[in-house]
Formats: C-alpha cells, sequence, structure tokens
C-alpha cells in the first residue's frame, strides 16, 4: 500500500514537488517488484542466481544468432514484461544467425555498401515482422505504412549510427549519467527527450519524441539476449543497435540476459551445488560455488 501511494504520488509530480526524490522513490519501487517478480516466476526454482540487473560486455560478435519472431512472441506469452525467464524447447536451435537476416543484410548494404535505404528492402524486412505480429493478434511492431515513416525511420537510423560512431555505445547506465549523450537519443534523467529530423529535400523537419521508460533499471534498456542450451548467445531485443555494433567493428557491448535455456540453467546449478569449474563463459563466469538462490535477496 505504501508503495503504491509513493508510485502514485510520482507519477503525479509536476514541478516544485522534489522530482528528484519522487523518481528515486519510483525507481526504488521498480526495483523491488522486479527483483520479487524474478524471484518468484522463475529465481526460486534454481540453485544459480538468477540476477534480475546484471549486465555484462560481450563482442558483438559473440551473438551468433536471433530468436525467430514467432517464437520470441510464443515465449513472451509466458512471462510478465521485463521478467528473465528458464524455458525448455527447441527455440534455441530454431534460432537464425544474425547476420543472414533481411534487417542484418539491408543495414550492411546502407552503411557498409552506401546503397540508398529504399533499395536495401529494409522496409520490406521490417514489414515481414510486423505479418508475424498481425498473424499473432497483436498490433504491428514498426508499421512503416507511408512515406513519412519510411523516412523518419531512415534518418533515425543515421542518426544513431552517427551518434555511436562518434560517441561511442553509451550503455544505459552511462546514459542515464551523462544527460544529452546518448546513441538512444534518451536524456540522462530518463525523461522524454525530442529531436529533429530532416525528412526530405523541401519536406522540413518533424520532431520525435522517445520515451526512456524512466523507472526501469538500466539492465533491462540494453540489448537482450537469451543463452542456449550449449551456452551460445541469442539476440532477444536490440537487433538494430547490435547490427550497428557490428558493422562499426566495436570490441564490445553491454547486454543483459533475459532468458535461458533450462539445460544451460541446470549447467549453472551444477557449477553452484559441486563447484565444478565454469570456464570462461561469461555467464558462468561469475557464479560462487556453495551460494544458492533461495529467498528474494
Amino acid at each position: 500500500m505504501v508503495l503504491s501511494a509513493v508510485t502514485t504520488a510520482a507519477n503525479r509530480a509536476i514541478d516544485g514537488s522534489t522530482p528528484t526524490v519522487l523518481e528515486r522513490c519510483r525507481r526504488f519501487t521498480t526495483r523491488q517488484r522486479l527483483r520479487y517478480r524474478t524471484w518468484r516466476h522463475c529465481g526460486r526454482e534454481y540453485a544459480a542466481p538468477i540476477d534480475p540487473f546484471r549486465v555484462c560486455r560481450l563482442v558483438p560478435g559473440a551473438i551468433t544468432h536471433v530468436l525467430t519472431e514467432g517464437d520470441r512472441l510464443a515465449l513472451a506469452n509466458g512471462r510478465p514484461g521485463w521478467i528473465q525467464s528458464v524455458d525448455d524447447g527447441d527455440w534455441d536451435r530454431e534460432a537464425v544467425r544474425f547476420t543472414e537476416t533481411p534487417l542484418y543484410e539491408a543495414l550492411r548494404a546502407h552503411f557498409a555498401d552506401g546503397t540508398p535505404w529504399e533499395e536495401t528492402g529494409y522496409a520490406e524486412a521490417l514489414e515481414r515482422i510486423d505479418r508475424v505480429h498481425r498473424e499473432a493478434g497483436r498490433d504491428p511492431r514498426y508499421d512503416l505504412s507511408n512515406d513519412t515513416d519510411r523516412n523518419v525511420r531512415y534518418a533515425y537510423l543515421d542518426e544513431l549510427y552517427d551518434r555511436i560512431a562518434t560517441e561511442g555505445y553509451q550503455s544505459a547506465a552511462a546514459v542515464r549519467a551523462d544527460e544529452g549523450s546518448s546513441a538512444g537519443f534518451r536524456t540522462g534523467d530518463g525523461t522524454d527527450t525530442e529531436i529533429e529530423i530532416e525528412i526530405g529535400t523541401g519536406t522540413g523537419t518533424r520532431t520525435i519524441t522517445r520515451t526512456a521508460d524512466a523507472p526501469l533499471p538500466p539492465a533491462k534498456r540494453e540489448i537482450s539476449v537469451a543463452v542456449g542450451r550449449d551456452g551460445r548467445f541469442i539476440l532477444e531485443s536490440g537487433r538494430h543497435r547490435l547490427a550497428i555494433a557490428r558493422l562499426l567493428g566495436l570490441e564490445e557491448i553491454p547486454v543483459h540476459v533475459l532468458r535461458r535455456h533450462e539445460r544451460w540453467q541446470a549447467r549453472r546449478d551444477r557449477v553452484v551445488l559441486t563447484g565444478v569449474d565454469g570456464g570462461d563463459h561469461p555467464d558462468l563466469a561469475d557464479l560462487t560455488p556453495g551460494r544458492l538462490s533461495l529467498e528474494a535477496d
């Protein structure tokens, strides 16, 4: 009741009502809820802890595959929003090579070869994704149904690429601490930010407002990955950022593990329960033998 009241008050904050304190309360409330819901949804069932806020750094090329859109939607149906999960099934085997997807090929054609956006097949790649959403009874994810929307999208991606190329890849935590310097156009305090994009000669500019989900912990705004039964990293969300990171040859990027295959989680459990060497795999290296995940700490 108290936490709910604090959240409600924060949502209604206006100028002069100590927004900094209220914003901290909102973030604290969100973190506690995510911590508990992660433990309740999956963490309590396993020995190896499932940290809801852990971010690891990977070479972009280490994320070799991407979930099919159908599998991603099907798996998301069984998990509360933003909560990690452990899932059985063949979704990891059905994942496709990221660099062979139409979306990556379109971005490579534009940024590496200089092909005009209209000739890359990018809009068609997004339409394929949207078709899966429509067939599942969901709203389209991108919906580039007219020339203006497509041109705005193209200009945004050009700006995103240039921003990362010149400023480096900004983690969500760094974005919050460094206002105005963001590959994702987020302001430092996590509030809305507006950018003006020129959409064509003689057509002027259009202002886009991007909301950064202010209360969400930074980890939940990073590129998210799944770990397959063999330890392979599989992209879950953040296709554009990963593609740009690969094309720019970045040394590493921050990622958040949102999903693990049940067999992989069993391997993590063995590291904790038996003390067997987990090796240098990023999802095993930080496990401590004997530290059990028995409570929502």
